[in-house]
């Protein structure tokens, strides 16, 4: 059947509601797809979504957070994540709030086909609506998920390295989900056991050419199924703009006794080297550490983070061209001394 409008040669296919309910998420019929109070169409004109300025998505390193407007419930009560032990409560300003970190609640990561952005999913349910004994409304499922960045490009810490982060709110009536970034800082320690984290006051004190820094680059959270690595790290002197790479395609520079100790991990990758001063700097220096890493998925032994480095003169082929590829980048500052 087809609905045609007066005097204008245009005729609208009716919805066949009996079919995967038109394929609209909520209300279905012959007109097209509606949606119950507090919640609109969205582009596609099938599926409800809160409206605007009633549901909010907080993505973080730390996890993934919600605020959702009492009316968006419809009388539904007690809303929780996939994992029903992960309960809502209401706040001072009568908004719903239940939050999850990346790993836990049933929420589900995926990587998208680039591999350039890591996807984390779940849904807020709740029970039918009852009253008087009747039930007046279907179950809640709401879904959501928030994105992330696995490579970057210019993104630093301030001194002390602390979370390299950016979270992310959003209205869940976005058609376009913005991306957030994961959590990691470069720490220096006082020996190889990688044990006993330097001071600020150690670092301004200054370390000796020659002698050796043992640093870390660690993950904030600990995220299940996920691991890094260490593509670069270069040594910048900050006034001079100059630079050296001390780790280049995951390959250490032997000329600086560069060591890695582990290609990739889930929670800490720890690198050696010997301090050095730029030519012209011949008494004191003081310069930073940046690396760039790149996140991946850690039960896929084909993806980039697995495979082992090719060092020594021969450039290991990557599937990824220079020119494209971004990385999480981190950054901490010491002085060196030659007096």
């Amino acid at each position: 059947m087809k609905i045609c409008l007066f005097g204008i040669s245009l005729c609208l296919a009716e919805l066949n509601c009996s079919v995967n309910n038109g394929g609209c998420s909520h209300k279905c019929s012959p007109a097209g797809c509606s949606c119950p109070s507090c919640w609109s169409l969205v582009k596609d004109n099938l599926t409800c979504l809160p409206s605007p300025g009633l549901a909010q998505v907080t993505c973080s390193a730390s996890g993934i957070s919600l605020q959702v407007d009492e009316c968006v419930l419809g009388g539904r009560a007690d809303p929780t994540f996939l994992d029903s032990s992960c309960t809502s409560e209401i706040n001072d300003e009568g908004l719903v709030e239940i939050s999850t970190d990346l790993s836990n609640c049933g929420t589900i990561m995926e990587f998208l086909d680039s591999d350039d952005l890591l996807k984390f999913s779940n849904r807020l349910v709740a029970p039918s609506a009852v009253r008087n004994g009747r039930i007046v409304s279907r179950p809640l499922i709401m879904n959501f998920e928030c994105l992330y960045s696995t490579r970057y490009e210019n993104i630093t810490t301030n001194y002390s390295a602390d979370m390299n982060s950016v979270a992310v709110t959003f209205d869940m009536a976005t058609y376009d989900v913005p991306v957030a970034a994961l959590g990691f800082g470069l720490d220096f320690f006082t020996d190889s056991t990688f044990g006993t984290k330097l001071t600020e006051e150690n670092m301004q004190g200054g370390i000796f050419v020659g002698n050796t820094l043992h640093a870390a680059v660690n993950s904030h959270i600990f995220i299940e199924d996920l691991t890094f690595t260490i593509e670069r790290c270069e040594i910048e002197d900050p006034s001079t703009g100059v630079s050296l790479r001390i780790i280049d395609d995951r390959c250490p520079l032997a000329e600086l006794g560069v060591e890695i100790f582990k290609n990739h991990d889930q929670r800490s990758i720890p690198f050696s080297f010997q301090a050095f001063l730029f030519p012209g700097q011949e008494n004191t220096g003081i310069y930073d550490v940046k690396c760039h890493l790149l996140a991946c998925d850690n039960t896929n032994p084909d993806n980039e983070c697995f495979a082992d480095p090719v060092c020594g003169g021969r450039k290991r082929r990557s599937n990824i061209s220079s020119k494209t590829k971004k990385y999480i980048a981190i950054s901490k500052r010491f002085n060196v001394l030659n007096v």
